[in-house]
């Protein structure tokens, strides 16, 4: 039986537009909020195993690219999402090393192979830590998203069993004058790991925003 533990990660959450109007608000109480509804709702509860896949590049680069970004996912997940329980990602990460053909594996089975009712796949497309025009520390992230089932009884689902789906992109910082001041790839790539984090986890869960963003 797969064991799940709780993972500690402390978190910084800042960058872009959205998230500068997210902090501006917590120092301003009375501005008014407006309730987002989750796209998924249905993790409550349920177990799931985040499995990043990177292009040879991105590894090559930044090989710890997928365990850091998963550590933020999974501390997200489990701050946010009730009752979900996260296979941690170092176990997900040995799988893979040790299985170097798991990603022909059909989805649901790679599920079941894992021991979880969801495998949450990234297909990490970008991970770069400056902006390649100016040369300044900017981190960019960018994936395509999907959450697959490990079977039709956890719930429903397309016959690949994906489903939910989604894309998602983070430029961290996007303001020429902040990334001006950031002077080390570390915080820029942390933070922008944590905006990610923060936006793709509140797709499955309800959530409060500043009523003006968007």
């Amino acid at each position: 039986m797969r064991r799940f533990t709780p993972i500690a990660v402390l978190l910084l959450t800042l960058g872009g537009c959205g998230s500068v109007s997210y902090i501006g608000h917590m120092f301003s109480p009375s501005q008014k909020d407006r309730t987002v509804e989750a796209e998924f709702d249905r993790l409550p509860g349920r177990s799931v195993a985040i499995v990043i896949f990177a292009q040879p590049g991105v590894d090559f680069a930044h090989p710890r690219a997928r365990i850091d970004l998963a550590n933020a996912i999974a501390y997200d997940l489990q701050q946010n999402v009730e009752g979900i329980r996260v296979l941690p990602p170092t176990t997900v990460l040995r799988y893979q090393r040790e299985n170097l053909d798991w990603d022909a594996t059909p989805r649901r089975e790679l599920a079941k192979t894992l021991g979880v009712d969801y495998v949450l796949h990234l297909g990490l497309e970008e991970y770069s830590l400056s902006d390649p025009i100016s040369g300044l520390f900017q981190a960019r992230i960018t994936a395509d998203v999907n959450l697959y089932t490990a079977g039709p009884s956890v719930g429903p689902a397309d016959d690949d069993g994906r489903a939910w789906t989604g894309r998602l992109r983070v430029i961290y910082p996007d303001d020429n004058s902040a990334r001006a001041i950031v002077r080390d790839d570390g915080t820029a790539q942390g933070d922008a790991r944590a905006l990610f984090a923060k936006l793709l986890v509140r797709k499955f869960h309800q959530h409060k925003i500043p009523a003006d963003e968007q």
